[in-house]
């Protein structure tokens, strides 16, 4: 799989680990036939860094709080978009409420209504019905000071992701992309399809995309429930992604950083892949596409080391 040359790096945070990712679909020992086709060797369709760019910059144009114009502006131009594509996507409505206790035993309940955006890839197995579904996730939406910048780069990556395997040949199993809103204010997307979408029964891996800083290289930065085929899949899939079995531990302990959140509820695997370098810091004012990693002349995974 190669990219477009000189174009700058944002689509370099997630989408070759995207197209490597499916042949994760090995979940457990036990389940063999959840390998899709496109694992034994068949060709990948070029990813366009230029197009992902293309998206990162027309969504990283303007902050998009949940509830405000410009988040269903935003949501509006990616359903369009992947319209364009020949998906059919489909806009989740949901209220949802997030109750929190702190270390002070204060407790907290937030309200939201949240429009997630969704998208089913089908496979082409005659049983895909009854197979376990790959997640692909991310997030639109940002805080409402800052541009969001980290946010946009894996929905720009996943968009190109998608019209490259829509324009290959099938996968055997279904691919499912929550493109979630609420985020930034608890995770509410995420629990909103996790609680009340069916199409959260029929998960059987997610992968997460995070940015928590503006460049470095992609990295497995947290896990929930990730058995040894899971972890062993991304090893052979993405060899050059560093991690190890103790980030989830370390990367708990830092204040403002990306977190699995909800999708801890659907009680599959779950891995997080997120980037760190170039820290914005907690205001996240320094979450800008101008910052957002340098050129890079080769698109890989390490270009915005």
């Amino acid at each position: 799989m190669r990219s477009d040359s000189a174009t700058p790096a944002p689509a370099c945070l997630a989408a070759l680990l995207l197209i490597a990712a499916l042949s994760w679909l090995a979940l457990r020992p036990a389940q063999p036939a959840l390998l899709p086709a496109a694992a034994a060797g068949a060709p990948a369709t070029q990813f366009s860094a230029a197009r992902a760019n293309t998206d990162f910059a027309a969504l990283a144009r303007t902050p998009r709080p949940i509830a405000s114009k410009a988040n269903a502006e935003a949501r509006t131009w990616l359903v369009e978009r992947l319209r364009t594509l020949g998906l059919e996507p489909q806009v989740q409505r949901a209220l949802v409420q997030k109750n929190y206790v702190d270390y002070n035993a204060n407790y907290e309940a937030t309200l939201g209504v949240v429009h997630n955006v969704l998208v089913r890839l089908p496979g082409s197995a005659p049983d895909r019905l009854r197979r376990s579904s790959l997640l692909l996730v991310s997030h639109f939406d940002s805080d409402a000071a800052n541009l969001g910048a980290s946010g946009a780069a894996p929905v720009a990556a996943l968009i190109e992701t998608l019209r490259a395997l829509r324009a290959d040949a099938p996968l055997e199993n279904d691919v499912l992309v929550l493109f979630a809103d609420g985020e930034r204010v608890g995770s509410l997307g995420m629990q909103a399809f996790t609680e009340q979408h069916p199409w959260a029964r029929e998960v059987g891996l997610a992968l997460r995309f995070d940015g928590g800083g503006s460049g470095g290289p992609l990295q497995l930065y947290n896990t929930h429930g990730a058995n040894t085929a899971a972890i062993d899949g991304w090893l052979r899939a993405a060899p050059a992604v560093a991690g190890s079995s103790l980030m989830h531990e370390i990367h708990q302990l830092v204040l403002g950083g990306p977190r699995i959140g909800a999708l801890i509820r659907l009680g599959v695997p779950v891995l997080q892949f997120a980037h760190t370098g170039r820290p914005f810091g907690r205001d996240r004012v320094l979450d800008t596409p101008q910052r957002f990693a340098p050129p890079c002349s080769r698109w890989e995974t390490r270009c915005c080391a």
